[in-house]
């Protein structure tokens, strides 16, 4: 096996560890907080969102799994699915929303609806989760404490500016985060966040940069969309505030 295999089986690797680590975490929570409620009846719609919740997440491990196994078999090759934007971030809210709350972080989203793209539904997934991750780390020393998502719809691409509330960072960490392993964070990270999404968005057709001069913390991402869901609304005016 030669470098490039290796690096991306290790990529895929860290990959896998986060992308099942979360939905195990959810499960053993849930089952923990029904056990405890079961027989209230008072509860009973929340049981049968809990139970719903577990459906859900042990899904997901299994498309992550069949993920895997489509990248050694021939993965590029299969047709990519058509993917609302918002569904998928409420499907990354299912894996984040819990921490985010915990953290006493503030979720905002603008212009994600009526927007669809093409890809692998479990990949994009995963970037929207590292980069969730990422900011929940740099910001949660910070007193004002939110992450948002807005986009731009321009020529066939959406851009969607990822922002949080962090300052920006430092011109000697822009220069080599994106190189594998390199990390910020000590033991606690592998340094194989954004390469892993870097690598994903360029499989899809798309990109992620930094953006330097915006007041916050600002990534973008750019994607090509699947124009039969295109709102046909032209968003070039938007700037960062």
């Amino acid at each position: 096996m030669d470098k490039a295999k290796f690096f991306e089986l290790g990529m895929m690797s860290a990959g896998i560890a986060h992308e099942i680590n979360n939905p195990l975490t959810i499960i053993q929570a849930r089952t923990t907080q029904l056990l405890r409620i079961y027989r209230n009846p008072e509860q009973q719609k929340e049981l049968a969102q809990g139970l719903q919740q577990i459906l859900y997440t042990t899904d997901r491990i299994d498309r992550t799994i069949k993920s895997v196994r489509n990248v050694f078999y021939q993965q590029d090759q299969l047709p990519y699915e058509r993917i609302e934007l918002k569904t998928l971030l409420d499907n990354v809210l299912v894996f984040c929303g819990q921490r985010l709350q915990n953290h006493g972080i503030e979720l905002r989203l603008s212009e994600v609806e009526g927007i669809y793209l093409r890809g692998h539904e479990v990949q994009l997934e995963q970037v929207f989760v590292n980069l969730v991750n990422n900011s929940l780390d740099a910001i949660d020393g910070e007193n004002e404490k939110w992450i948002e998502l807005s986009t731009v719809q321009r020529n066939g691409y959406i851009d969607i500016y990822f922002k949080d509330s962090g300052n920006g960072i430092s011109p000697e960490v822009v220069e080599h985060m994106m190189e594998p392993f390199f990390s910020t964070k000590g033991n606690k990270g592998t340094g194989l966040g954004l390469t892993l999404i870097n690598a994903i968005l360029h499989k899809h057709g798309g990109n992620i940069s930094y953006v330097p001069n915006a007041p916050h913390t600002t990534f973008l991402i750019e994607l090509p969309m699947d124009e039969r869901g295109a709102r046909g609304v032209n968003y070039e005016s938007f700037s960062i505030q």
